[in-house]
């Protein structure tokens, strides 16, 4: 008979214990604090669901699971984000999102991308329908309450079946009737105030665009706010630099434009471009002149479209034409764009503070590669995220040393085509010293970039 060595693997027993320890505290943690903390009001439902996050914190942490701790306290950040955002809304829209941040909770703890996705774009919708009925006010109080009236009519039918204090929920044509109705005389009014300008329709025109609930709250310290501007300063430096800066299609990407080198090709410019011809019409008619109609056409177009008209204005060295680019530099040096580009920076400000919270980058050095890869690759998937945190757990690494564990995925994750332009921006922020398109860089010299804490 052979010696079989014990296992010490947690057992049921044990399992039970943690839970129920981690429960038990959870169930103690003082929220009251925590919200004067947070300068938030934290309403029944939403206590439950930040408990039950502090409790799979607790577990995750007694289990030594760092992933399962950041997962936990990722989705605790964005409810609260989620409470700030509901508490600048009226209170029938309050209810209608916190009725989708709970359907995205709960499709997100048991899996349901599906649900997930629905409750998603039910949000956007709401959010639309908040800003819309905002703008209208601004021209006409009365119509912007006749919208509201039929928004919350509408609601009340859907979801409760009630038509002016009656319930037809046992009679869905009637109540379907009565919807289309609310939706028609919403149409009328909305109508009014589409008909005064000629609006491109928004569209989304990435799959992958970070949502609300994901979002981590931009720090407000100095020292952070600092870290965060360095790494755009350096960022934009490889990208060309400039509101104004403007390239063609020597990269396959059609047009790019701005600090940040947004473009056709990634689908990254279109969004700044439509917001621009819609919310500053006559000035968009005003600098393009004869090109307008052409530009309003392509925004309309699909993606395939919006990529023909870009190598359309490009000559044949890949340079664009000087009348287009007179015209998208004078865009370019409007105030009004240079808020679209800082706006639009938001997004990829937000994704570096999610990459460094995904592998515990504390330096600026760490965030300013987060942000290059933020906004050069897009960031990782979550398998690439596991495997890399993997490679650190496991190797035990410095900040410094995953880093380059970091910088080389990215380089990995791209295409052969473009992995030494890749390779020479990450690994020049990881040494702090190399060559990006020819130019020599020194970053503690040129852009005062340590390896000191921004958090």
């Amino acid at each position: 008979m052979k010696w079989k060595e014990p296992t010490f693997g947690a057992t049921p027993m044990l399992k039970a214990l943690t839970t129920a320890n981690a429960h038990r505290k959870a169930k103690a943690f003082d929220l009251v604090a925590e919200q004067k903390k947070q300068k938030l009001n934290y309403p029944d439902w939403a206590q439950s669901w930040l408990r039950k996050y502090k409790e799979d914190w607790y577990i995750a942490q007694a289990n030594g699971d760092e992933v399962g701790m950041r997962k936990a306290q990722k989705l605790a950040e964005g409810l609260r984000s989620k409470l700030r955002e509901m508490a600048t809304m009226p209170k029938w829209a309050q209810e209608q999102m916190q009725k989708e941040t709970v359907r995205w909770m709960t499709a997100e703890g048991s899996g349901n991308i599906k649900q997930k996705k629905a409750a998603e774009k039910a949000g956007k919708a709401l959010r639309d329908k908040v800003t819309l009925i905002n703008t209208i006010a601004k021209t006409s109080k009365a119509d912007a309450d006749k919208l509201t009236d039929f928004t919350v009519k509408w609601y009340t039918a859907h979801d409760h079946g009630i038509i002016d204090g009656k319930d037809l929920s046992k009679d869905p044509k009637a109540l379907k009737a009565a919807m289309d109705k609310y939706s028609q005389e919403a149409q009328v009014i909305i109508g009014k105030y589409s008909k005064s300008q000629p609006l491109v329709k928004e569209k989304p025109i990435e799959k992958n665009t970070p949502k609300t609930t994901e979002k981590t709250d931009k720090p407000a310290t100095t020292q952070k706010d600092d870290a965060i501007q360095k790494a755009i300063k350096i960022t934009a430096s490889f990208e060309g630099s400039g509101y104004a800066n403007i390239a063609g299609n020597s990269d396959n990407q059609g047009l790019s434009l701005g600090i940040l080198q947004w473009n056709i090709g990634q689908g990254t410019l279109q969004p700044m471009l439509i917001s621009f011809v819609n919310k500053y019409n006559n000035q968009a008619k005003k600098i393009f002149g004869e090109n307008y109609a052409s530009l309003a056409k392509a925004l309309q177009g699909s993606k395939q479209d919006q990529m023909n008209w870009a190598r359309s204005i490009n000559d044949n060295r890949n340079k664009i034409k000087p009348d287009w680019k007179a015209q998208l530099i004078a865009m370019c040096n409007t105030k009004e764009f240079q808020e679209i580009q800082n706006k639009a920076m938001d997004k990829y400000i937000n994704k570096a503070y999610s990459i460094a919270n995904d592998f515990n980058l504390k330096t600026e050095r760490g965030l300013a590669l987060a942000f290059d890869i933020a906004v050069q690759n897009g960031g990782f998937k979550q398998s690439q995220t596991n495997t890399i945190q993997q490679k650190i757990k496991s190797g035990n690494l410095s900040e410094q040393e995953a880093l380059k564990v970091i910088a080389q995925a990215a380089v990995d994750k791209s295409k052969a085509k473009y992995r030494e332009d890749v390779s020479s921006r990450k690994f020049t922020i990881v040494n702090g010293t190399g060559t990006v398109h020819g130019k020599s860089y020194d970053l503690q010299r040129d852009f005062d970039l340590t390896n000191n804490h921004f958090k």
